[in-house]
Formats: C-alpha cells, sequence, structure tokens
C-alpha cells in the first residue's frame, strides 16, 4: 500500500477526530489505514477518507457521551420531569 495515502489518511483522521472530541493528535491513534478505494490513491484521497472517518467516529463518540450523561441524569436525579 502506498504510504503516502496512509499519511494522508492518518493525518486526516486525526484532524477531525481530535478537532470534535477535544484531543490532541498525541492522546489519539488513527485506525489501521484502509485499501484505497479504485482510483483514489493519492495522500490527499487518503486524507479525504481519513477526515470522514473521523468526522463518523467522533459522531459515535459523542453520542455515547450523550447518553451516559442521560443515564447519570436518571439515576442521579430520578425526579426529573421525562424520567
Amino acid at each position: 500500500m502506498d504510504d503516502a495515502y496512509c499519511d494522508g489518511f492518518a493525518k486526516g483522521f486525526l484532524q477531525r477526530y481530535c478537532l470534535l472530541i477535544g484531543k490532541t493528535d498525541a492522546d489519539a491513534l488513527p485506525p489501521v489505514c484502509p485499501d484505497p478505494l479504485l482510483g483514489a490513491e493519492s495522500a490527499q484521497d487518503g486524507y479525504n477518507r481519513g477526515f470522514l472517518m473521523g468526522l463518523n467516529a467522533a459522531r459515535v463518540c459523542q453520542e455515547e457521551d450523550e447518553s451516559e450523561q442521560d443515564l447519570r441524569a436518571r439515576v442521579l436525579d430520578p425526579g426529573t420531569p421525562g424520567n
């Protein structure tokens, strides 16, 4: 696999994921570089794919955090309307 593609993927993933989660690049590791799509093998293609995967990963983490906060609110204050 092309190193430029994987380097671009890692940079794109970390830029989006870390920005949304509030971590630094040093605090996070990108996932294993996926195989490039046919005809999309440049560093910029890798960056774009990593950026989108980082965005999706951050959304999943944020949804899980929100669910945990809702659960804590229900457990700590069961008299809150809607609980």
